[in-house]
């Protein structure tokens, strides 16, 4: 574009100067454009390597020590408020599941209270919501216990320790 104001600039300044009646002027102009941009290509898409987890090792059995699992201690089924007979628990980590049914009206209550049969201490709690429902609690201690169940629903509570 500068080139191209040059050039007019020359012209009408040539065209303006006074001319010689004979004479004739020539005036070469070399008009050149930039060069067009080269074309450049977006570079490829390369997705990410996908993630792949280090294999597991696999557990060498020892012999001295028996692999840990949940051993059934007492198991309930019923539809009534009552204290269940004691039980004993040989390890540290044991768990209360139970599956409650939905009741009479299409929803039910089913509660267990956790006691220390020596003391008589209260050790926890569970509950299931309205209507039929199932789950677990994890409680923590050895020894001998009951359960206080209080339930207007058809019930399974199953007692298992792990050793």
């Amino acid at each position: 574009m500068k080139q191209l104001g040059l050039l007019l600039g020359v012209l009408v300044l040539v065209s303006c100067a006074p001319q010689p009646t004979h004479e004739v002027v020539r005036v070469t102009v070399l008009v050149t454009q930039p060069p067009l941009p080269t074309y450049t290509p977006y570079p490829t898409y390369t997705p990410y390597p996908t993630y792949t987890p280090p294999p597991k090792p696999t557990a060498t059995p020892d012999p001295t020590h028996p692999p840990v699992a949940w051993h059934e201690i007492a198991r309930w089924e019923g539809k009534s408020i009552k204290d269940t007979e004691t039980f004993h628990i040989p390890s540290d980590e044991w768990r209360i599941s139970w599956d409650a049914g939905p009741g009479t009206l299409g929803f039910g209550m089913l509660i267990i209270q956790i006691y220390e049969a020596k003391s008589g201490r209260l050790v926890g709690m569970t509950s299931s919501g309205m209507g039929g429902d199932r789950d677990s609690s994890i409680i923590r201690g050895a020894g001998d216990y009951y359960l206080a169940i209080l339930a207007d629903t058809t019930y399974t509570i199953v007692v298992e320790a792990n050793y």
